[in-house]
């Protein structure tokens, strides 16, 4: 996982990609590679597999603002406002 954010910073989008993959087949339940997966998938214009790890996210994490963005990228009205 720290590999793919330097990866990414670094901006080797692909690597990073598949990095970011292997820590949830690792551990399907790690939030924070499922949002920073969906983050990178808009990156790379690939919005149904970034709704993908949005619906994974939002079933780990449900409050703050990453979930309320989550909810926007799914057309779903956010739960606050920021």
């Amino acid at each position: 996982f720290n590999l793919a954010n330097l990866l990414e910073e670094a901006g080797q989008r692909e690597a990073a990609l598949g990095h970011y993959k292997a820590a949830v087949q690792t551990d399907p339940f790690f939030a924070d590679a499922r949002l920073n997966l969906a983050l990178l998938y808009e990156k790379l214009d690939l919005p149904r597999q970034a709704k993908e790890q949005w619906r994974h996210y939002l079933q780990r994490v449900s409050e703050g603002y990453w979930a309320d963005l989550a909810r926007v990228r799914l057309g779903e009205k956010p739960r606050r406002s920021h």
